[in-house]
């Protein structure tokens, strides 16, 4: 499957000349994807049979919303290219890449506390001749560090990615058998979040400027994550699975599906003085017409001066993006609690409105323009997780009576619509004098 040939010291050379072009073309297309990030090839050493580099990657993250301070992280990659050609798999590679990465002195304080100025990742892989990227990555060390009285610790990772089509899509997949992040505050002892298991799959082209939102697939899987607050357990998800398919139209709309599933167990205060078992939860939705140029402009108004932002421009921007009609549509959220099983659906959206509509003032026109519906279809045994036993009869035969909800047997049914200023519930016109009836 894999044949190295040994080439002649001018063939070697002129390798090393073309793993340069294409490292230039890579950071290129990485500069076109996240604007406001900076990536820079430092140096480039050509000695025939080998090149050694050195890749500067700058990201900005605006300001911190409470110091006004900038916040930035900086992170120098040596490597180390190797110019022998390889055929893998019918694939010709110009060249075979290690490097190592760690962060430097130009990160914000805080940041370079948590990540140290020690390598913090490694990897090696090759440069094909079409200029794609393929490689396996794995922690140098343990992540781990504190500042303003938080805590993290990754004690190593793993992954393998692509990049192709000039840097600008990719293909990752990133292992973490643990992570933990937690306050270090005497007063907030044993508060936190404990993850195992996390996996992190990601294929398509980065959404400019946010690495989260991939043109593409996205997929977050957890075998364990607990919340403690003081050290008692609250919250812990368990198997859970986070998909997204996303496509941004040739309108620049985003268009996503997205599903969630999993089972869980939440321990907090409750009138059963149990703690309350998902069995198991399944969500499925959409998020549509969501303008990404416009929204990624709104997100810079806050991540460059949270305090000093300009409101008219907010309110502008705002606009931009509500024209163009955003939805979400929860069309599918089933729950078992505690053996019992109820669906819930919902959406929000505003309908797409004129140049002329939008001389309105923007809130009442987000009234005129708002739509939402909700659905309910629950077991009358999930009250007992917010209400005490004599409770519950009187609930049920007050809303009943108003029509606010039905009940046959131990289901309960409503739903809810608003749309051009009306509101109903369960088909009445809800009194707003009276008060919502729950």
């Amino acid at each position: 499957d894999s044949t190295t040939a040994t080439a002649a010291p001018a063939a070697q050379s002129a390798y090393g000349t073309m793993a340069e072009q294409q490292l230039q073309s890579y950071l290129k297309g990485l500069q076109a994807t996240f604007p406001s990030s900076r990536f820079t090839l430092k140096t480039f050493q050509n000695t025939g049979n080998q090149s050694t580099a050195v890749i500067e990657s700058y990201f900005d993250f605006g300001v911190d919303m409470w110091t006004d301070d900038k916040v930035n992280m900086t992170f120098e990659t040596d490597l180390t290219i190797h110019h022998n050609p390889v055929l893998e798999n019918g694939r010709f590679d110009v060249a075979q890449i290690e490097w190592t990465t760690r962060a430097t002195e130009n990160t914000t304080f805080e940041l370079l506390d948590l990540l140290g100025d020690q390598p913090i990742e490694q990897g090696k892989g090759t440069i094909a001749l079409n200029g794609d990227i393929t490689g396996a990555i794995q922690s140098a060390r343990a992540l781990e560090g504190e500042a303003d009285d938080i805590a993290f610790n990754v004690p190593s990772y793993t992954g393998t990615f692509r990049t192709y089509n000039q840097g600008q899509l990719a293909d990752m997949d990133i292992t973490m058998p643990s992570l933990s992040v937690y306050s270090t505050d005497p007063y907030y002892e044993g508060s936190g979040l404990w993850v195992t298991n996390l996996r992190i799959l990601q294929s398509g082209k980065p959404i400019r400027d946010h690495q989260w939102q991939f043109n593409g697939h996205n997929e977050v899987s957890v075998e364990k994550a607990e919340f403690r607050d003081e050290g008692e357990t609250v919250f812990t998800l368990n198997n859970s699975k986070y998909t997204e398919d996303s496509k941004v139209d040739d309108k620049g709309l985003l268009q996503t599906q997205f599903t969630f599933a999993g089972n869980a167990v939440v321990d907090v205060e409750n009138p059963t003085e149990k703690p309350v078992q998902v069995d198991s939860f399944d969500v499925a939705g959409t998020i549509s017409n969501l303008h990404v140029d416009n929204y990624l402009k709104l997100m810079d108004q806050f991540k460059d001066d949270f305090y000093g932002m300009d409101s008219k421009a907010v309110e502008n921007i705002m606009l931009d993006i509500l024209s163009h009609g955003p939805k979400v549509d929860i069309s599918k959220f089933s729950l078992v609690l505690n053996g019992d099983k109820g669906e819930l659906s919902y959406d929000i959206g505003i309908q797409p409105f004129t140049a002329e509509e939008r001389q309105t003032r923007m809130h009442l026109l987000i009234m005129q323009k708002l739509q939402a519906h909700a659905s309910m279809d629950i077991p009358v045994s999930w009250l007992n997780i917010f209400m005490e036993d004599y409770e519950i009869e009187d609930f049920l035969d007050e809303t009943v009576a108003r029509g606010y909800i039905t009940r046959t047997g131990d289901r309960i049914t409503s739903n809810f619509s608003y749309e051009m200023g009306n509101m109903t519930v369960n088909g009445k016109p809800l009194n707003m004098g009276r008060g919502f009836p729950f």
